[in-house]
């Protein structure tokens, strides 16, 4: 069986029409685009609505009643929600872009897989298809952010949504997020995207050195290893669901195992001796006294890739 044929495939009319009706969380949006009730967003928050034609339409101020009504019998492919405007959306055409100041956003993250995630992959999939071999790693990806939000930044209103399409999106609903910069947040993804990850390596490898100034951390010890935990945890998962795809000799992934090993000083003979045993292999790999090798291997598997831009501009739109 091909499982990367299980990849998302576009829903019908009908179908759309029938989840609308049956499950769209319609009071629920409202809400969060309306800002909660802690103050009204109802004008100036944007939200787009995709057609079955490729085009869109912003909607003005709407209500739930309308929201529903609107949704039910136009079936769009998809709504899309933005930032909170300095004016409301529907001046748009009169005071061009320069007067739409972005003023408030929730933060969000974008991960959908793509090429980047080929040489990790145990199945057939390329590029942006995927299959339920290969989605965990975005599965893994998601904890890891999810960890860190809660630990590291004390955000509590988390909401992972489905994508639509080959990936999630995470929204923290939190109002110290809301009134975040862009400068914020492209600080806060510069945390995500090397120095955290950074973090993690040094404390798997330096497990008993006494942390000096030289050797400070942007994140506590106690969360680099937990997330060393969560990271080895789904990696282990991973490789044991898929054993003989992995360690097969000629595989994509064991070539990057193999390429991160000798990274290690770790010869190749040796890594493929192992390999006629998979047992052998696997012990290997998991064996606590090659902890840092492991941690090693399950960043570069497990570790999210952001899409930075989505997370930095305010003026985003996403589903």
């Amino acid at each position: 069986m091909n499982f990367c044929q299980q990849s998302h495939t576009k829903m019908s009319g009908s179908e759309l029409k029938t989840y609308y009706e049956l499950y769209y969380p319609f009071q629920s949006i409202h809400q969060m685009a309306c800002g909660f009730d802690v103050v009204n967003f109802s004008k100036t928050r944007e939200i787009a609505f995709y057609w079955q034609t490729p085009s869109r339409w912003h909607a003005p101020q709407i209500d739930e009643k309308t929201l529903k009504s609107l949704v039910s019998s136009k079936i769009p492919l998809r709504l899309e929600m933005g930032c909170v405007y300095s004016v409301p959306v529907e001046e748009r055409p009169y005071v061009g872009k320069t007067g739409m100041v972005p003023m408030q956003k929730e933060l969000v993250f974008d991960l959908d897989i793509d090429e980047s995630y080929d040489r990790f992959r145990c199945c057939e999939c390329t590029d942006t298809k995927y299959c339920k071999k290969c989605w965990p790693l975005i599965t893994a990806q998601a904890h890891v952010i999810d960890v860190l939000l809660k630990k590291v930044y004390n955000f509590k209103h988390i909401l992972w949504v489905y994508s639509g399409r080959r990936g999630v999106h995470c929204w923290v609903l939190d109002r110290r997020a809301m009134h975040m910069t862009e400068r914020a947040r492209l600080l806060l993804v510069n945390n995500f995207c090397e120095h955290y990850k950074n973090d993690i390596l040094f404390v798997s490898r330096n497990e008993n050195m006494y942390y000096s100034d030289a050797h400070k951390t942007k994140l506590p010890r106690s969360v680099s290893k937990y997330l060393c935990e969560v990271l080895c945890a789904h990696f282990r998962a991973y490789v044991t669901a898929n054993l003989e795809e992995i360690f097969c000799l000629t595989s994509k992934t064991f070539a990057t195992i193999e390429s991160i090993c000798v990274a290690w000083k770790l010869k190749a003979e040796d890594l493929k001796a192992y390999a006629n045993d998979e047992k052998k292999l696997f012990d290997f790999l998991f064996d606590i006294r090659n902890y840092p090798l492991l941690v090693s291997l399950a960043v570069q598997f497990c570790y999210p890739r952001i899409d930075a831009p989505v997370t930095q501009h305010m003026m985003h739109l996403l589903k």
